[in-house]
């Protein structure tokens, strides 16, 4: 089967409270439930056979609250409240192996903003977890794990001057087994004219090991293993991008052009000998650099947008096959709409992903 056979139940109110005029807040439940069945056809329609073996199902329930309070102290100071629990089961059955697990997590903020002629203060406070855990009968090789991680945070959005705009900010997480994280980032905007304008930015992040990730077949989930000296990525990036806004004419023109560059340092990649799906921390990073080039049109009543994005992604600890798989190094996209009557318009797009 290409795709899987699917039954989907969606649950999400969410019910808005105001006890004041400075004070509101929100309440939200989603309940979401699924099943996906996929594999041989012969084995679908019930008819098993030494040739026809191979099948796949997932059973699903995730349950979230949501809640968001927010309170205005003044009119240039508010204090905000986010808290999000999820519990998460799934069950996977196949003609290989079965893993039963849950999933419990937990993500809780505060935060205080301040706003001042020049300035939008915002700091705040966080705290985040994430428990797993299997249920008998289970063949999976991944360990249950529990981890929290306690956070602080702050940004500053400064105009400098009617011209240029400063956003710059830090963050600080410790997590309970793989330390702590320093995350600076700034960005830039300075605007030449009510028409053009120039954005430049930086940034770090990181992302702790797990093997629940897209590139893991939910088949080898009975062999992948987490190396025990596994450490997290680190990353940076830095980005630039130019904006005009004109008029030729009757002609309105936007025309856009980026820059980024990212790098991963200690990426966790798969190694796998025979029997096992082993993940570990490279000693070389991937890098990833290219640009994106934009520009839309609109005539009277006709639209059109063409755009080109060409990326180079290294994966520079394989000198065999240096790059990433699956990403394409150009892509063109193109959208051209005209609008019949006030009631009535036609698109049509069009795109070409490379090698």
């Amino acid at each position: 089967s290409d795709l899987p056979s699917l039954e989907n139940i969606f649950f999400h109110p969410v019910f808005f409270f105001y006890p004041n005029a400075r004070t509101s807040f929100s309440v939200g439940l989603n309940n979401t439930y699924e099943q996906r069945k996929g594999g041989d056809m012969q084995v679908l329609r019930d008819r098993l056979s030494p040739l026809h073996q191979f099948s796949i199902q997932n059973q699903s329930l995730r349950n979230t609250l949501d809640i968001v309070a927010d309170h205005k102290l003044t009119l240039q100071d508010k204090l905000s409240l986010k808290l999000r629990l999820s519990n998460f089961k799934r069950d996977i059955s196949s003609n290989v192996f079965g893993m039963k697990a849950k999933q419990l997590s937990l993500f809780s903020e505060i935060s205080y903003l301040k706003k001042l002629p020049k300035h939008n203060l915002v700091a705040g406070i966080n705290l985040n977890g994430d428990r797993f855990s299997k249920r008998a009968p289970d063949s999976a090789a991944i360990p249950a794990y529990r981890y929290f991680t306690v956070g602080a945070f702050i940004q500053d959005d400064w105009t400098i001057q009617p011209k240029l705009v400063a956003e710059t900010g830090m963050r600080l997480d410790y997590h309970t087994t793989y330390g702590a994280f320093a995350l600076p980032r700034i960005s830039l905007l300075y605007k030449f004219s009510s028409q053009f304008s120039f954005r430049a930015g930086a940034g770090m992040g990181y992302r702790v090991p797990t093997v629940f990730n897209g590139d893991v077949d939910e088949r080898d989930y009975r062999i992948v293993q987490l190396d025990s000296a596994a450490v997290a990525e680190k990353s940076w990036g830095v980005n630039t991008d130019f904006n005009l806004h004109t008029r030729i004419g009757e002609v309105k023109l936007q025309l856009n052009q980026s820059l980024f560059l990212t790098r991963i340092n200690r990426p966790l990649v798969p190694f796998a000998p025979p029997g096992v799906l082993h993940y570990y921390s490279a000693s070389k990073p991937i890098i990833t650099r290219g640009f994106e080039t934009w520009v839309q049109l609109d005539w009277n009543k006709l639209e059109a947008y063409l755009g080109y994005t060409f990326t180079d992604a290294q994966r520079k600890y394989d000198t065999v096959q240096s790059r990433v798989v699956l990403t394409a190094r150009d892509k063109f996209a193109t959208v051209i709409g005209y609008e019949i009557t006030d009631n009535f318009r036609a698109i049509a797009e069009a795109s070409w992903t490379g090698q």
